[in-house]
């Protein structure tokens, strides 16, 4: 949520260090578990863009519930 609400955020994860990017930014409180971390990782590695990479996190978030 927090990245499709900032795109700052989304170039943070898709750019960075996915992982700790997402652990320590202070608005995001929920540790990832290891799921959690496995499909920002691939989403990171498929996307080579903002908007690939909300499109795909998006799908994952549909997946999941």
């Amino acid at each position: 949520m927090l990245a499709s609400a900032n795109p700052s955020i989304a170039e943070r994860l898709l750019r960075g260090d996915p992982v700790d990017t997402a652990i320590d930014h202070p608005q995001y409180t929920v540790p990832l578990d290891a799921r959690d971390r496995a499909t920002l990782i691939d989403i990171c590695a498929r996307a080579r863009s903002i908007n690939e990479f909300l499109i795909n996190l998006a799908a994952a978030a549909d997946d999941s519930a």
